[in-house]
């Protein structure tokens, strides 16, 4: 059994890519990544538009951070399997552009990366990624297959995936 949920990436900035996740054809939180490159730069260009399945992976630093954070829940990081050009690009916390590395934050309040020199931003993001955490871990143990679809909308500045 499979179970598809979707990034839409709605507004492209000069730092950053903000979205929206949507779970079972409702809003569930917001995303930040990297901003877009025509040339990718390693730790600072978002993924490619696709479908990615999700797995654990339960090796790393950040792994070892997660598990000594939530002891209690976590199995392993969000891993996005198989992004060209990337290694390990994760679904996790965080707050700004300058911690994503090319990977995709969430989080349940945004600022926005298109007016003066925002750079966007995404807060209460412990609790989005706590909460798709788990929803994530019950598909996976009911035996569902995981995979994200990243899709953005067309951009006025050339900046679409």
């Amino acid at each position: 059994m499979d179970f598809t949920f979707d990034i839409i990436r709605f507004s492209s900035g000069q730092f950053s890519t903000l979205g929206f996740i949507r779970w079972e054809d409702e809003f569930d939180c917001f995303t930040l990544e990297d901003e877009y490159r025509t040339t990718k730069v390693n730790g600072k260009t978002r993924i490619d538009d696709g479908i990615y399945e999700i797995t654990l992976r339960d090796e790393g630093g950040l792994n070892q951070k997660y598990h000594s954070r939530f002891p209690n829940i976590h199995k392993g990081m969000l891993w996005l399997r198989d992004v060209e050009d990337f290694k390990w690009v994760y679904i996790h916390i965080l707050n700004t552009d300058k911690e994503s590395e090319g990977c995709i934050g969430v989080g349940d309040s945004l600022i926005s990366n298109k007016h003066g020199v925002n750079r966007g931003f995404i807060g209460k993001s412990q609790e989005a990624y706590l909460r798709l955490y788990k929803r994530i871990l019950e598909k996976m143990d009911a035996g569902y297959t995981i995979y994200v679809r990243i899709h953005s909308l067309e951009f006025n500045d050339q900046t679409r995936a």
